[in-house]
Order: structure tokens, then sequence, then C-alpha cells
């Protein structure tokens, strides 16, 4: 709101200089604009919380680590091996070691449906990137066409008419 009051106080004075509104219309760019600054550190930020809350903690990841071994890392019973420990700590019972040993591919495939659940996420950060500077670059070019307070008229006409632009995008 701040902005756009700003923006109407540029354009009831008809003395604003070029360079004064040109700030302004960075400014309101970078705060609000769906490419600005603020919108794509936003981004950045749920899409760095989705890829942690997608990781599986340091618990998580020993666990599979383990069950994804194969049966010699469990036949190795050498003192201080990690097999070795687990069966002692835990107290670990052949029959379960083999039940463990059952549940290979499963895992095997939960961790690779992990790695694709990552690899989803850096594309839909590249394809936010890519629609970001889509629409940075055709705002750029429709400014070097516009004055500075053309484009600072048609973000005004734009916030003052959000209903009807709805209405007519709709089908889009």
């Amino acid at each position: 709101e701040e902005m756009k009051v700003e923006i109407a106080s540029h354009l009831s004075k008809k003395t604003t200089s070029d360079s004064s509104l040109i700030q302004t219309l960075k400014k309101y760019k970078d705060l609000y604009a769906d490419y600005g600054e603020k919108r794509r550190r936003e981004v950045n930020f749920h899409l760095g919380q989705l890829e942690r809350l997608i990781l599986p903690t340091q618990t998580t990841k020993m666990t599979l680590w383990t069950l994804e071994q194969d049966s010699s890392f469990f036949c190795d019973r050498k003192k201080g091996s990690l097999s070795s420990i687990l069966a002692v700590e835990l107290g670990v019972t052949d029959d379960q070691l083999s039940q463990i040993q059952e549940r290979r591919t499963r895992i095997q495939k939960l961790i690779e449906d992990l790695k694709q659940s990552l690899v989803l996420v850096k594309d839909l950060e590249q394809v936010i990137l890519n629609r970001h500077k889509s629409l940075d670059s055709g705002m750029q070019e429709l400014q070097a066409v516009l004055t500075p307070r053309q484009t600072a008229v048609l973000i005004d006409w734009v916030s003052k008419n959000k209903e009807p632009l709805e209405k007519l995008l709709e089908g889009e």
C-alpha cells in the first residue's frame, strides 16, 4: 500500500523528476513485483525449507544407510565394526538381521525416491528462476518503450482496477 501511495503521490505532482520516479519504480519492483528481489528471497527461503523437510534427519540417514547395506556388512562381527556394535548395542538377533536384509530393496527404492524429490525441488527452482527472468525481461522491454511516468501510471491503473483485470484474466 505504501508504495502505491508513493507512486500516486509522484503522479499527482506534475514536477516529479524522472530520476525520482525511476527510484520509486525500482523500489516498487524489488518489493512487490513477481520477479522482484523480495519475491526471489521468499521463493528461495521456501524452497530451502522444502528441501530441508525432504532431507532425512541424521537418525533416519543412519537407519537408511544401515538398512541399505548388503549381507557382508551384517556378517562382519569383528570387534569394533559397526555391524558388531549394532548387534551388541541393540541385541539384534540373526533372525532380525535377516528380516532387515529382506527390506534392502525397498530401502534402496525409498532412497532413490528421496533423491528424485530433491531433483524435483531443484527443477522447480530453475523453472521459477526462468519465469522470473522472463517476467523481468518483459517488463524491461515494456519500460524501454514507456516513460517512467507512463510506467507509474500503468502500475497505478492496474492497482486500481484489480477486480476487472482478474475477471478478464480468469480465462487465461
